[in-house]
């Protein structure tokens, strides 16, 4: 049986041979660079899932085959949160 300790997650971070630490990484007081979604997160997820799909069809059956399966249902899944979340049964009562 084992005990009942909490999991504990870390996460470290290794130096990447042959780069500075903070190369690549805009400076402190930069702009973010913002874009406007012109399609809805649902829509975006259900095109992502079509995607894999279609390039699922064109392997062999294999380990990249399932791994973009699996890619696309979790696409798919994500996709219907927004409706799940809207449910009528899941509203606050207040």
């Amino acid at each position: 049986m084992r005990s009942q300790e909490p999991y504990i997650h870390l996460t470290i971070k290794l130096p990447v041979p042959g780069r500075e630490p903070n190369e690549g990484k805009e400076a402190m007081g930069s702009k973010r660079r913002r874009v406007k979604q012109t399609l809805s997160l649902e829509e975006r997820l259900a095109r992502r899932a079509n995607e894999l799909r279609e390039r699922a069809l064109t392997l062999q059956p294999g380990t990249e085959k399932e791994a973009l399966l699996k890619l696309a249902r979790q696409a798919e899944i994500g996709a219907g949160m927004t409706e799940w979340l809207r449910a009528s049964n899941l509203q606050s009562q207040t």
